[in-house]
C-alpha cells in the first residue's frame, strides 16, 4: 500500500494527517521515498494467495485531453504524467485505490483519466473519485472500505457497506453524513 507525498513540494498543499501512515493498513512510502520508479514496481509486483492491493492517497490533476499535462503528485515536489503511466502494466494488482481528488474523472481523447488507464493496463478493479474530497472524511471512508476488505468482504461489497456505514451513523462519521463525503467514490472492474 503506498500512501503519498506529505510534501507536495512548493505551492502544493501536503497531504493530510488522514492520508499519513496508519490510515490505511501497510507500507507507507511518504516524501522522497515516493518515487515513480518505486510506484511503478508496486504495480508490478503481486503475492500470491492473497489480494493485491495499492491505495494511493495524494494529489492528482487531470487536464481534460492533455495526457501529458495531467499528473500524479509524487514526493519532493515530483509529478508523475499519464502519458509517462501509459508503458506501464497494473495487472498484478487485484484492487487499486485513488484516495485523491477527481481520479474517476474522464479526461477524452485517447485516455479518459487516471482510473480507466489503470483498468486498461491490467488493474482488476479501480475505486476512484468523482469530485474534490475532503481529506478527514475521505480517509475515515477508508479505513472501513479495509476493514471490510479484512474481514472477506469483496472490494464492491466493502466499498458499499463503508459508505452505507458512514450513511447510516446517527450523525454522520464525526458529524459529517453529507453525500459530498462519501458518494463520490466508486468502483470499475475488468470485465472477466
Amino acid at each position: 500500500i503506498v500512501d503519498g507525498p506529505v510534501d507536495a513540494g512548493p505551492g502544493a498543499a501536503p497531504c493530510p494527517r488522514g492520508q499519513r501512515p496508519g490510515a490505511v493498513p501497510g507500507q507507507a512510502w511518504l516524501d522522497e521515498a515516493f518515487t515513480a520508479e518505486r510506484l511503478r514496481q508496486a504495480t508490478a509486483t503481486a503475492a500470491p494467495d492473497r489480494l493485491n492491493l495499492l491505495h494511493i492517497g495524494t494529489h492528482f490533476t487531470l487536464r481534460p485531453g492533455e495526457v501529458g499535462k495531467s499528473w500524479l503528485q509524487l514526493g519532493q515536489g515530483q509529478r508523475l504524467q499519464l502519458d509517462e503511466m501509459l508503458a506501464w502494466t497494473w495487472s498484478a494488482q487485484d484492487l487499486v485505490t485513488l484516495s485523491a481528488c477527481q481520479t474517476g474523472q474522464g479526461g477524452g481523447g485517447e485516455v479518459g483519466g487516471l482510473a480507466t488507464l489503470m483498468l486498461s493496463r491490467g488493474a482488476g478493479a479501480v475505486i476512484a473519485s468523482l469530485w474534490r474530497v475532503e481529506d478527514r472524511s475521505t480517509a475515515e471512508l477508508m479505513r472501513s472500505l479495509y476493514r471490510h476488505l479484512h474481514l472477506g468482504s469483496d472490494p464492491a461489497a466493502a466499498l458499499r457497506l463503508a459508505q452505507l456505514e458512514f450513511l447510516g451513523s446517527q450523525a454522520g462519521i464525526n458529524g459529517r453524513p453529507h453525500a459530498f463525503h462519501w458518494a463520490g467514490f466508486f468502483l470499475s472492474q475488468r470485465a472477466p
